[in-house]
């Protein structure tokens, strides 16, 4: 007869336990296809870095006096246009035109553009 009780209550525990496992693997579901659409913070992390190392490295200036060296401007012209890109590429991904994962592909195009040819 103890057993018996023993039992049930063996049953009863582990149904009541199937029960709140699967409640809480729909909550769980529910909430991750809530924040589906949200950025990825860490993607977000490394958007911000890239963002402001290419900011950095454009804000350099150039201290030689630029003259006639045909290679400073050949920099600075470069710089001038890779500042405009990024602009652009900022506006594209303000006003939602494309997506987090290829503002930061985006970002390291531009980022290995300028590791090849600017020093800084």
């Amino acid at each position: 007869m103890d057993f018996n009780i023993v039992l049930i209550c063996t049953v009863f525990l582990g149904a009541l336990a199937l029960i709140i496992n699967f409640f809480r693997n729909k909550a769980v579901d529910k909430l991750v296809e809530q924040n589906k659409n949200t950025p990825q913070l860490f993607l977000q992390k490394a958007v911000d870095n890239k963002l402001r190392t290419i900011q950095h490295a454009l804000r350099q200036t150039i201290t030689d006096d630029i003259g006639d060296d045909p290679e400073i401007t050949k920099i600075n012209n470069f710089r001038l246009a890779l500042g405009q890109e990024l602009n652009a590429l900022k506006e594209s991904y303000k006003e939602k035109r494309i997506t987090l994962r290829a503002y930061d592909h985006k970002l390291s195009v531009i980022l290995q553009k300028l590791n090849q040819n600017v020093i800084y």
